[in-house]
């Protein structure tokens, strides 16, 4: 009689231990599913950054040589002029297109290119 609850005790400690071996398999599964679905979209997310970032380098380029296209119109406009004060005008004015151009080229060269609210930059003090 001992030895038949030994036995019966041992196979239910046996099933026990063979379910949670079981149940243990089946998360290590899940888990593997998952860290494969995790891999594929870091993978899908990476291009699209690469793109992006590709994307926004143009963007930056192209401000860039458009700022220098009206800065020399603007030069080439000042030139034509005879009357000083216009002249002056037209400095004033291609200073400020020139000052947007340095303005854009020292947030490009920071690199935080969508940050730079936070930085306080362009907000005002205290």
């Amino acid at each position: 009689m001992l030895t038949l609850g030994a036995a019966i005790l041992l196979v239910v400690i046996l099933m026990g231990v063979y379910r949670n071996y079981q149940n243990k398999r089946r998360s290590n599964i899940q888990l593997e599913t998952l860290n494969k679905n995790l891999e594929q979209n870091n993978l899908l997310l990476d291009k699209r950054n690469a793109e992006n970032e590709l994307l926004l380098k143009e963007i930056h380029h192209r401000v860039k040589n458009n700022l220098e296209i009206v800065s020399g119109l603007l030069e080439l406009q000042a030139a034509q002029i005879d009357h000083p004060s216009a002249q002056a005008v037209m400095q004033a004015s291609q200073n400020r297109v020139q000052s947007m151009g340095i303005i854009h080229q020292k947030l490009y060269q920071k690199g935080n290119l969508g940050g730079y609210r936070n930085e306080g930059l362009f907000s005002k003090p205290g």
